[in-house]
Protein backbone atom coordinates (compact mmCIF):
# COMPACT_ATOMS: atom_id res chain seq x y z
CA UNK A 1 0.00 0.00 0.00
CA UNK A 2 1.08 3.42 -0.82
CA UNK A 3 1.21 5.80 2.25
CA UNK A 4 -1.14 8.54 2.45
CA UNK A 5 -0.12 11.96 2.23
CA UNK A 6 -0.06 12.51 6.44
CA UNK A 7 2.29 9.39 6.31
CA UNK A 8 4.60 10.30 3.33
CA UNK A 9 5.45 13.27 6.04
CA UNK A 10 5.16 11.76 9.08
CA UNK A 11 1.75 11.93 10.92
CA UNK A 12 3.65 13.79 14.00
CA UNK A 13 5.54 16.00 12.06
CA UNK A 14 2.41 17.40 9.63
CA UNK A 15 0.53 16.98 12.95
CA UNK A 16 2.74 18.77 14.71
CA UNK A 17 2.94 21.53 12.36
CA UNK A 18 -0.75 22.24 11.73
CA UNK A 19 -0.66 22.83 15.60
CA UNK A 20 2.11 25.72 15.40
CA UNK A 21 0.37 29.52 15.34
CA UNK A 22 3.91 30.08 13.35
CA UNK A 23 5.45 29.05 10.34
CA UNK A 24 8.63 27.14 11.08
CA UNK A 25 11.48 25.62 8.33
CA UNK A 26 10.44 22.10 9.26
CA UNK A 27 6.71 22.64 9.78
CA UNK A 28 6.82 23.81 5.85
CA UNK A 29 8.88 21.33 5.10
CA UNK A 30 5.83 19.01 6.86
CA UNK A 31 3.37 20.81 4.91
CA UNK A 32 5.83 20.20 1.56
CA UNK A 33 6.37 16.76 1.69
CA UNK A 34 2.40 16.22 2.51
CA UNK A 35 0.91 17.93 -0.36
CA UNK A 36 3.78 15.97 -2.55
CA UNK A 37 2.50 12.76 -1.13
CA UNK A 38 0.61 11.19 -4.61
CA UNK A 39 -2.28 9.78 -2.33
CA UNK A 40 -2.87 12.81 -0.44
CA UNK A 41 -6.22 13.38 0.51
CA UNK A 42 -8.05 16.22 -0.45
CA UNK A 43 -9.65 17.64 2.91
CA UNK A 44 -5.98 17.14 4.05
CA UNK A 45 -4.80 19.45 1.41
CA UNK A 46 -7.42 21.59 2.42
CA UNK A 47 -6.22 21.92 5.66
CA UNK A 48 -2.89 22.51 4.79
CA UNK A 49 -3.85 25.29 2.56
CA UNK A 50 -6.19 26.43 5.88
CA UNK A 51 -2.56 26.53 7.78
CA UNK A 52 -0.53 27.90 5.34
CA UNK A 53 -3.08 31.19 4.90
CA UNK A 54 -3.11 31.46 8.11
CA UNK A 55 0.71 32.07 8.77
CA UNK A 56 0.80 34.09 5.36
CA UNK A 57 -1.63 36.21 7.05
CA UNK A 58 0.30 36.56 10.63
CA UNK A 59 3.46 37.12 9.11
CA UNK A 60 3.48 37.65 5.43
CA UNK A 61 7.62 38.02 4.68
CA UNK A 62 8.52 35.61 6.68
CA UNK A 63 6.12 32.65 5.74
CA UNK A 64 7.18 33.74 2.11
CA UNK A 65 10.75 33.17 2.53
CA UNK A 66 9.91 29.67 4.47
CA UNK A 67 7.55 28.20 1.22
CA UNK A 68 10.21 29.59 -1.50
CA UNK A 69 12.84 27.85 0.98
CA UNK A 70 10.91 24.57 0.22
CA UNK A 71 10.21 25.21 -3.00
CA UNK A 72 6.74 25.08 -2.49
CA UNK A 73 5.47 27.11 -5.16
CA UNK A 74 5.05 24.56 -7.95
CA UNK A 75 3.90 21.89 -5.64
CA UNK A 76 0.77 23.84 -4.28
CA UNK A 77 -0.12 25.01 -8.21
CA UNK A 78 0.03 20.80 -8.82
CA UNK A 79 -2.27 20.30 -5.49
CA UNK A 80 -4.97 23.14 -7.11
CA UNK A 81 -4.39 20.81 -9.94
CA UNK A 82 -4.87 17.75 -8.82
CA UNK A 83 -7.62 18.84 -5.79
CA UNK A 84 -9.53 21.84 -7.15
CA UNK A 85 -12.81 19.86 -7.82
CA UNK A 86 -13.02 19.70 -3.94
CA UNK A 87 -14.45 23.13 -2.81
CA UNK A 88 -12.53 23.75 -0.01
CA UNK A 89 -9.14 22.86 -1.82
CA UNK A 90 -10.44 25.94 -4.51
CA UNK A 91 -11.22 28.44 -2.08
CA UNK A 92 -8.37 28.02 0.57
CA UNK A 93 -5.79 27.34 -2.21
CA UNK A 94 -6.49 30.91 -4.05
CA UNK A 95 -6.07 32.62 -1.07
CA UNK A 96 -2.88 30.54 -0.74
CA UNK A 97 -1.96 31.67 -4.31
CA UNK A 98 -3.03 35.03 -3.31
CA UNK A 99 -0.38 35.63 -0.20
CA UNK A 100 2.48 33.93 -1.71
CA UNK A 101 2.04 35.95 -4.72
CA UNK A 102 1.58 39.76 -2.81
CA UNK A 103 4.55 41.86 -3.07
CA UNK A 104 6.41 39.02 -4.11
CA UNK A 105 7.55 39.05 -8.26
CA UNK A 106 9.55 35.86 -7.65
CA UNK A 107 6.73 33.61 -5.96
CA UNK A 108 4.39 35.02 -8.54
CA UNK A 109 6.95 34.38 -11.77
CA UNK A 110 7.66 30.61 -10.67
CA UNK A 111 3.80 29.95 -10.11
CA UNK A 112 2.74 31.80 -13.40
CA UNK A 113 5.34 29.14 -14.85
CA UNK A 114 3.45 26.41 -13.36
CA UNK A 115 0.64 26.73 -14.68
CA UNK A 116 -1.66 28.98 -12.07
CA UNK A 117 -2.99 31.01 -14.53
CA UNK A 118 -5.07 27.95 -15.60
CA UNK A 119 -5.72 26.43 -12.48
CA UNK A 120 -7.61 29.82 -11.47
CA UNK A 121 -9.68 29.89 -14.13
CA UNK A 122 -10.64 26.18 -14.25
CA UNK A 123 -11.76 26.67 -10.67
CA UNK A 124 -13.61 29.80 -11.28
CA UNK A 125 -15.39 27.87 -13.72
CA UNK A 126 -16.01 24.24 -11.51
CA UNK A 127 -17.36 26.54 -8.67
CA UNK A 128 -19.03 29.47 -10.78
CA UNK A 129 -21.85 29.75 -8.10
CA UNK A 130 -19.64 29.50 -4.98
CA UNK A 131 -18.99 33.50 -3.71
CA UNK A 132 -15.93 32.51 -1.76
CA UNK A 133 -14.20 30.47 -4.61
CA UNK A 134 -14.99 33.29 -7.24
CA UNK A 135 -14.06 36.14 -4.36
CA UNK A 136 -10.17 34.69 -3.33
CA UNK A 137 -9.99 33.29 -7.28
CA UNK A 138 -10.55 37.02 -8.21
CA UNK A 139 -7.90 38.40 -5.44
CA UNK A 140 -5.33 35.90 -6.79
CA UNK A 141 -5.50 36.67 -10.20
CA UNK A 142 -5.78 41.03 -8.98
CA UNK A 143 -2.26 39.72 -6.95
CA UNK A 144 -0.36 37.77 -10.44
CA UNK A 145 -1.48 40.82 -12.56
CA UNK A 146 0.28 43.59 -10.50
CA UNK A 147 3.64 41.61 -9.92
CA UNK A 148 6.24 41.19 -13.09
CA UNK A 149 6.66 37.61 -14.26
CA UNK A 150 4.27 37.73 -16.95
CA UNK A 151 1.15 37.21 -14.22
CA UNK A 152 -1.03 40.41 -16.32
CA UNK A 153 -0.06 38.57 -20.01
CA UNK A 154 -1.14 35.11 -18.95
CA UNK A 155 -4.12 36.55 -17.42
CA UNK A 156 -5.41 38.54 -20.69
CA UNK A 157 -4.58 35.62 -23.06
CA UNK A 158 -5.61 32.62 -21.36
CA UNK A 159 -9.14 34.16 -21.03
CA UNK A 160 -8.84 35.99 -17.08
CA UNK A 161 -10.35 38.88 -18.06
CA UNK A 162 -13.79 37.29 -19.21
CA UNK A 163 -13.65 35.61 -16.27
CA UNK A 164 -13.66 38.89 -14.16
CA UNK A 165 -16.36 40.07 -15.98
CA UNK A 166 -18.23 37.35 -15.12
CA UNK A 167 -17.59 36.89 -11.69
CA UNK A 168 -18.55 40.54 -11.36
CA UNK A 169 -21.84 39.89 -13.17
CA UNK A 170 -22.77 37.02 -11.34
CA UNK A 171 -21.48 37.78 -7.96
CA UNK A 172 -22.87 41.52 -7.71
CA UNK A 173 -24.26 41.02 -4.02
CA UNK A 174 -20.47 40.16 -2.93
CA UNK A 175 -18.40 43.41 -1.93
CA UNK A 176 -15.64 41.58 -2.07
CA UNK A 177 -15.68 40.00 -5.33
CA UNK A 178 -17.11 43.47 -6.47
CA UNK A 179 -13.72 45.63 -5.49
CA UNK A 180 -11.36 42.51 -6.57
CA UNK A 181 -12.60 42.96 -9.79
CA UNK A 182 -11.78 46.86 -10.24
CA UNK A 183 -8.59 46.29 -8.54
CA UNK A 184 -7.47 43.01 -11.34
CA UNK A 185 -9.12 45.96 -14.09
CA UNK A 186 -7.10 48.27 -13.05
CA UNK A 187 -3.41 46.27 -12.84
CA UNK A 188 -4.79 44.44 -16.25
CA UNK A 189 -4.68 47.90 -17.41
CA UNK A 190 -1.93 49.51 -16.74
CA UNK A 191 0.47 45.77 -16.85
CA UNK A 192 -0.86 44.34 -19.67
CA UNK A 193 -2.65 47.29 -21.96
CA UNK A 194 -6.08 45.08 -21.59
CA UNK A 195 -8.77 46.30 -23.41
CA UNK A 196 -11.07 48.66 -21.69
CA UNK A 197 -14.86 48.03 -22.99
CA UNK A 198 -17.20 47.33 -20.18
CA UNK A 199 -14.60 48.29 -17.15
CA UNK A 200 -16.23 51.58 -16.81
CA UNK A 201 -19.34 49.82 -16.91
CA UNK A 202 -18.54 47.15 -13.95
CA UNK A 203 -17.10 50.40 -11.35
CA UNK A 204 -19.84 52.49 -11.79
CA UNK A 205 -22.51 48.82 -10.89
CA UNK A 206 -19.88 47.90 -8.02
CA UNK A 207 -20.65 51.30 -6.71
CA UNK A 208 -24.28 51.79 -7.37
CA UNK A 209 -24.58 47.89 -5.71
CA UNK A 210 -22.77 48.99 -2.20
CA UNK A 211 -23.14 52.57 -2.32
CA UNK A 212 -21.57 53.11 1.56
CA UNK A 213 -19.24 50.69 1.16
CA UNK A 214 -15.24 52.71 0.95
CA UNK A 215 -13.32 49.52 -0.29
CA UNK A 216 -15.23 49.37 -3.09
CA UNK A 217 -15.12 53.48 -3.68
CA UNK A 218 -11.39 53.54 -3.54
CA UNK A 219 -11.22 50.43 -5.90
CA UNK A 220 -13.84 52.34 -8.58
CA UNK A 221 -12.00 55.16 -8.57
CA UNK A 222 -8.64 53.76 -9.01
CA UNK A 223 -9.72 51.74 -11.92
CA UNK A 224 -11.83 55.01 -13.41
CA UNK A 225 -7.91 57.00 -13.23
CA UNK A 226 -6.57 54.14 -14.92
CA UNK A 227 -8.68 54.07 -17.74
CA UNK A 228 -8.21 57.79 -18.47
CA UNK A 229 -4.66 56.85 -18.36
CA UNK A 230 -3.37 56.31 -22.22
CA UNK A 231 -2.30 52.31 -22.32
CA UNK A 232 1.49 52.08 -23.28
CA UNK A 233 2.67 50.50 -26.69
CA UNK A 234 3.69 47.36 -26.38
CA UNK A 235 2.06 45.81 -23.55
CA UNK A 236 0.52 41.85 -24.02
CA UNK A 237 -2.82 43.52 -24.08
CA UNK A 238 -3.04 46.63 -26.32
CA UNK A 239 -4.89 46.86 -29.55
CA UNK A 240 -7.18 43.92 -28.21
CA UNK A 241 -10.06 46.37 -27.72
CA UNK A 242 -10.14 47.68 -31.63
CA UNK A 243 -9.95 43.91 -32.64
CA UNK A 244 -12.76 42.20 -30.78
CA UNK A 245 -12.03 43.41 -27.37
CA UNK A 246 -15.78 43.33 -26.61
CA UNK A 247 -15.41 39.42 -27.35
CA UNK A 248 -12.29 39.53 -25.48
CA UNK A 249 -13.48 41.05 -22.41
CA UNK A 250 -16.96 39.16 -22.18
CA UNK A 251 -17.84 35.86 -20.24
CA UNK A 252 -17.23 32.69 -22.33
CA UNK A 253 -19.25 29.59 -22.04
CA UNK A 254 -17.95 27.37 -19.11
CA UNK A 255 -14.79 25.36 -19.85
CA UNK A 256 -16.06 22.06 -18.84
CA UNK A 257 -19.50 20.68 -19.52
CA UNK A 258 -19.15 18.40 -16.44
CA UNK A 259 -18.65 22.06 -14.28
CA UNK A 260 -20.66 21.86 -10.79
CA UNK A 261 -21.66 24.63 -9.24
CA UNK A 262 -20.70 22.87 -5.80
CA UNK A 263 -17.68 21.17 -6.61
CA UNK A 264 -17.12 18.24 -4.80
CA UNK A 265 -16.68 19.34 -1.10
CA UNK A 266 -19.89 21.40 -1.22
CA UNK A 267 -21.45 19.08 1.35
CA UNK A 268 -24.82 20.66 0.98
CA UNK A 269 -23.32 23.21 4.46
CA UNK A 270 -25.91 26.28 3.51
CA UNK A 271 -27.79 27.80 0.82
CA UNK A 272 -25.14 28.83 -2.04
CA UNK A 273 -25.00 32.75 -1.80
CA UNK A 274 -24.27 33.35 -5.40
CA UNK A 275 -27.78 31.87 -6.78
CA UNK A 276 -28.21 31.33 -10.16
CA UNK A 277 -25.79 32.31 -12.90
CA UNK A 278 -28.35 34.77 -14.03
CA UNK A 279 -27.62 38.74 -12.74
CA UNK A 280 -30.33 40.52 -11.53
CA UNK A 281 -28.20 43.50 -9.57
CA UNK A 282 -30.43 43.20 -6.97
CA UNK A 283 -29.33 44.88 -3.90
CA UNK A 284 -28.84 42.06 -1.24
CA UNK A 285 -30.45 42.48 2.24
CA UNK A 286 -27.79 43.30 4.66
CA UNK A 287 -25.64 40.99 6.55
CA UNK A 288 -25.75 38.45 3.81
CA UNK A 289 -22.92 37.06 4.71
CA UNK A 290 -24.02 36.49 8.18
CA UNK A 291 -27.47 34.40 6.29
CA UNK A 292 -25.87 31.48 5.39
CA UNK A 293 -23.40 32.59 2.26
CA UNK A 294 -21.12 30.04 0.68
CA UNK A 295 -21.67 26.86 -0.13
CA UNK A 296 -19.80 24.78 2.47
CA UNK A 297 -19.84 24.69 6.38
CA UNK A 298 -16.11 23.21 6.10
CA UNK A 299 -12.77 24.75 6.73
CA UNK A 300 -13.09 27.47 4.10
CA UNK A 301 -15.95 29.19 5.22
CA UNK A 302 -13.77 30.35 8.15
CA UNK A 303 -10.65 30.72 6.18
CA UNK A 304 -7.95 29.38 8.48
CA UNK A 305 -6.87 32.48 11.67
CA UNK A 306 -7.58 35.83 10.13
CA UNK A 307 -9.04 35.20 6.29
CA UNK A 308 -6.77 36.28 3.33
CA UNK A 309 -8.01 37.02 3.22
CA UNK A 310 -6.97 40.61 4.44
CA UNK A 311 -6.32 42.93 2.48
CA UNK A 312 -2.88 43.97 2.69
CA UNK A 313 -2.27 42.50 6.08
CA UNK A 314 -1.33 39.38 4.70
CA UNK A 315 -2.78 37.45 1.92
CA UNK A 316 -4.15 39.45 -0.89
CA UNK A 317 -7.96 40.93 -0.14
CA UNK A 318 -9.59 44.07 -0.84
CA UNK A 319 -7.82 47.42 -1.54
CA UNK A 320 -8.19 49.98 1.76
CA UNK A 321 -8.54 47.43 4.55
CA UNK A 322 -4.87 48.78 5.78
CA UNK A 323 -6.85 52.63 6.41
CA UNK A 324 -9.17 51.29 8.89
CA UNK A 325 -8.88 53.34 12.50
CA UNK A 326 -8.83 49.84 14.46
CA UNK A 327 -7.48 46.77 14.01
CA UNK A 328 -8.73 43.04 14.79
CA UNK A 329 -5.16 41.30 13.89
CA UNK A 330 -3.47 40.26 16.93
CA UNK A 331 -0.42 41.32 14.28
CA UNK A 332 -1.68 44.57 14.16
CA UNK A 333 -2.00 45.03 18.24
CA UNK A 334 -5.58 43.97 18.34
CA UNK A 335 -8.60 45.80 19.98
CA UNK A 336 -6.83 46.43 22.80
CA UNK A 337 -3.86 48.75 21.00
CA UNK A 338 -7.07 50.26 18.92
CA UNK A 339 -9.06 51.26 22.00
CA UNK A 340 -5.76 52.03 23.89
CA UNK A 341 -4.69 54.79 20.73
CA UNK A 342 -8.36 55.89 20.64
CA UNK A 343 -8.48 56.90 24.03
CA UNK A 344 -5.42 58.20 24.30
CA UNK A 345 -6.03 60.90 21.66
CA UNK A 346 -9.02 62.22 23.88
CA UNK A 347 -11.92 60.48 21.51
CA UNK A 348 -10.04 62.35 18.22
CA UNK A 349 -10.70 58.80 16.76
CA UNK A 350 -14.13 59.08 17.30
CA UNK A 351 -14.90 59.19 13.18
CA UNK A 352 -13.97 55.89 12.84
CA UNK A 353 -15.31 54.55 16.17
CA UNK A 354 -18.31 55.82 14.47
CA UNK A 355 -18.63 53.63 11.85
CA UNK A 356 -21.33 51.58 11.40
CA UNK A 357 -20.67 47.33 12.84
CA UNK A 358 -21.19 45.69 9.37
CA UNK A 359 -18.92 48.36 7.39
CA UNK A 360 -16.14 47.92 10.35
CA UNK A 361 -16.20 43.97 9.65
CA UNK A 362 -16.02 44.54 6.33
CA UNK A 363 -13.05 46.90 6.39
CA UNK A 364 -11.20 44.47 8.71
CA UNK A 365 -11.69 41.45 6.70
CA UNK A 366 -11.36 41.51 3.13
CA UNK A 367 -12.65 38.41 2.35
CA UNK A 368 -15.46 38.92 4.84
CA UNK A 369 -15.11 35.91 7.31
CA UNK A 370 -15.60 38.45 10.69
CA UNK A 371 -19.34 38.71 9.56
CA UNK A 372 -19.99 36.15 10.82
CA UNK A 373 -20.03 37.82 14.23
CA UNK A 374 -22.31 40.68 12.88
CA UNK A 375 -25.68 39.14 13.79
CA UNK A 376 -24.89 38.77 17.05
CA UNK A 377 -23.38 42.15 17.62
CA UNK A 378 -25.65 44.37 16.00
CA UNK A 379 -28.73 43.23 18.89
CA UNK A 380 -26.48 44.95 21.06
CA UNK A 381 -24.90 47.82 18.82
CA UNK A 382 -25.10 50.02 15.58
CA UNK A 383 -21.46 51.59 15.38
CA UNK A 384 -17.99 50.84 16.66
CA UNK A 385 -18.21 53.38 19.42
CA UNK A 386 -20.76 51.36 21.58
CA UNK A 387 -18.37 48.44 21.20
CA UNK A 388 -15.57 50.50 22.37
CA UNK A 389 -17.57 52.17 25.26
CA UNK A 390 -18.99 48.50 27.01
CA UNK A 391 -15.61 46.12 26.50
CA UNK A 392 -12.76 49.36 26.56
CA UNK A 393 -13.72 52.28 28.68
CA UNK A 394 -10.38 52.38 29.94
CA UNK A 395 -8.41 51.11 26.92
CA UNK A 396 -7.96 47.83 27.72
CA UNK A 397 -10.35 45.32 26.10
CA UNK A 398 -12.23 43.34 28.29
CA UNK A 399 -11.64 39.02 27.52
CA UNK A 400 -15.75 38.85 28.31
CA UNK A 401 -15.81 40.43 24.76
CA UNK A 402 -14.37 37.33 23.07
CA UNK A 403 -17.06 35.01 25.46
CA UNK A 404 -19.85 37.23 24.48
CA UNK A 405 -19.54 36.81 20.66
CA UNK A 406 -18.13 33.67 20.42
CA UNK A 407 -14.89 34.79 18.87
CA UNK A 408 -12.99 31.66 19.30
CA UNK A 409 -10.02 31.70 16.35
CA UNK A 410 -7.18 33.46 17.23
CA UNK A 411 -6.72 35.18 14.30
CA UNK A 412 -10.25 36.05 14.28
CA UNK A 413 -8.90 37.86 17.55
Amino acid sequence: LKPSGRMAAGVAGLEEALELRDASPRAVEACAAALSGSDTDAWDVAEIFEKLREWLRRDLGVTQKLLSEANLQATIVDSLRRHGDNLEVARLGAGVVAGCCQRSNHNAEIMVAAGVVQELLGLMDRHRSDTLAQDNACVALWRLAERHGGGAEAILLQGGLAQLFRAAEEHGHNPFVQVNVCMAFERLLSRGGAPSDGMLEVANRAVQLHPSNMQIKRGAQRLREALETPVPAGLPGAGLAGAGGKAFGRPPAQRSPSSSAGGVGSGGGGKDAAGSSSCSWQRPSAGWWAQGGGGSGGSGSSGGAAGYMSSDTGAGGAVGAQEVGIRWSRSRGGPEAAAESWQGSGGRGVASLATPLQDWLLELDSVGFLMEYHRCLQKQFSYVSQVVERYAPKGSLDQRFFVDFGVLKLGHR
